[in-house]
Formats: C-alpha cells, sequence, structure tokens
C-alpha cells in the first residue's frame, strides 16, 4: 500500500516536472485628470470652443495566439456620449481599452486607459496583443484672441517581461511597450502660413537585460509624470487648432520558459528520495 502511494507520488512529480511553465509580458498605459486651462497674454477675456461636438472616440485592440490558430480583433468608433470598455482576448493574449467621461456637449474624457498581455506558447510559439486608443480622436477648437491654451493629464505608462530572452536562441524573448500621449495642433497666424505642434508623453519599454554575471533577465520599466501640451493664440483674431490623446500597448512573446536551476535540484531531489524509499520498501 505504501509502496503504491509512493508511486502516486512518484508520477505526480514527473507530471509537474514536465509541465510546461510559460513566460509571459504585459503593458498598460493611462491619461487621467484630463483638462484644459486659459491664460491671457493681455488681460482680456479667454475662451474655447470645441466645434466638432459631439467628438469621436477611437478604440482599436488585437489579440494574436499562434499556438491555437486563434486572432481576434475589436475596435470601437463613433460617438462618445458615455464611458465604453473593449476587450479582446484570444488563448494566450489579452487586449483592453476603455474611455471614461460624459460628452455632454463642452467637455472631453476625464481618463483613458489601455492593457495589452501575452503569453508564450507551447513550442516557443508567439502570442501577442496591441491597443490603440485616440480619445478624442480628433477635437477641434477656436481659442480666444491673446490666449495660451494648456491641455494637460496625468500620464502613467508601464511595461514588463518575466523571462526576457533565450540566451541559447537570441529569436526566443519578450517584449512590451506602452505609451500616453497628448497632442496638440493647429496655425500660427490666421493666415494658416505656418503650423504649430505641442506633444507630451510617457513612455516604458521591457525586453531583456545582461548583468555582470553574463546572465539574461527580464525587465520592468515604468513612466509617470504630469503633462502638458499648450497651443499659444498671439493674435488679435480667433485661431483653430486640434486636441487628441492618445494611448498605445504592445505586448509579445514566443518563449517558453523553464524552471530555475533551483527548482531543478529541489524536484530532482524529492524523485530520488521517493524513489529511495520505495527501494527501501521493497527491501524491507
Amino acid at each position: 500500500m505504501v509502496q503504491k502511494k509512493l508511486s502516486i507520488a512518484l508520477m505526480a512529480a514527473i507530471s509537474m516536472l514536465a509541465a510546461p511553465v510559460y513566460a509571459s509580458t504585459s503593458a498598460s498605459a493611462s491619461l487621467t485628470n484630463i483638462s484644459v486651462s486659459l491664460y491671457s497674454t493681455d488681460g482680456g477675456a479667454t475662451f474655447i470652443n470645441f466645434t466638432n461636438m459631439p467628438y469621436s472616440n477611437q478604440i482599436s485592440l488585437g489579440a494574436q495566439d499562434y499556438s491555437s490558430i486563434l486572432m481576434s480583433s475589436n475596435g470601437s468608433f463613433g460617438t462618445a456620449d458615455s464611458s465604453v470598455t473593449v476587450s479582446s482576448n484570444d488563448g494566450l493574449a489579452a487586449a483592453s481599452g476603455s474611455v471614461t467621461g460624459t460628452n455632454n456637449g463642452t467637455t472631453f474624457p476625464t481618463s483613458v486607459m489601455g492593457s495589452s498581455s501575452a503569453i508564450g506558447g507551447p513550442n516557443n510559439s508567439t502570442s501577442t496583443a496591441n491597443t490603440y486608443i485616440a480619445a478624442p480622436y480628433t477635437l477641434a477648437f477656436t481659442l480666444s484672441p491673446n490666449t495660451i491654451a494648456v491641455f494637460s493629464a496625468q500620464g502613467s505608462a508601464y511595461a514588463s517581461t518575466t523571462v526576457g530572452a533565450n540566451i541559447n536562441n537570441t529569436a526566443l524573448g519578450e517584449s512590451s511597450t506602452a505609451m500616453a500621449e497628448l497632442r496638440v495642433f493647429g496655425d500660427t497666424s490666421s493666415s494658416g502660413y505656418q503650423t504649430q505642434q505641442s506633444t507630451a508623453e510617457v513612455n516604458a519599454y521591457a525586453g531583456f537585460t545582461i548583468n555582470a554575471q553574463n546572465q539574461w533577465l527580464p525587465q520592468t520599466s515604468q513612466q509617470t509624470g504630469l503633462l502638458a501640451a499648450s497651443f499659444a493664440n498671439l493674435t488679435g483674431s480667433k485661431m483653430t487648432g486640434t486636441f487628441s490623446s492618445n494611448i498605445t500597448t504592445s505586448s509579445t512573446s514566443n518563449i517558453s520558459a523553464v524552471p530555475e536551476p533551483g527548482e531543478w535540484a529541489l524536484m530532482l531531489s524529492g524523485i530520488g528520495l521517493m524513489g529511495f524509499m520505495v527501494s527501501r520498501k521493497k527491501s524491507a
């Protein structure tokens, strides 16, 4: 009876040893507390009118799991009159995006978020996921004379890998990227002969790093900060411009992780001990 139990335990340990453990990578980005502030350069009254209300948002997601030949994509493009969340999930890859805020004809989203994740499949098959969000997609505005408009938001970008790369095969690895951006574009004068553009962004990238012992290690990267993109109307006439906030993330993995050397040693020691106990039981 004891021998039978030991045999079952031995088989369970071998099964655990043979079970694949896959690498994973993830990325996320967000813009929160999106707002605009106006500053007069001559002490006069200021105003900003958004001329293409209701505005449009775009959310595009993709997820691909090549180990099971699965692919999916989800997209949302249209008028945003309430908060919206879109997701895409295919086996080992997943992506999601959301826009929070209500369009009442005078405001734009208060937060935009996107995330993606991918897990390396069996036999080093590839999985990948990505997000692209533009909310608002292109918001046109008219700014009062002698006024500077500053669009701001709290930005965050995060990317991580769990294995990084295969030291024996550089074609096998993981990567993830994330970006959150504010962008303002328009003319510099009412004649429209010159243009101005202002961008502010946070970025994160993760792949692998090599330490002093020549070990290939995974990475984690994060960047946060207050973003500000400005538009200046230094003329005595009204001026037009456009504003957009953008989120992009990408996650890819084609590496199947294996247990660490210490884990191998521990499991093999356990198997050896059970084998010894079985032999001892037979001798008794």
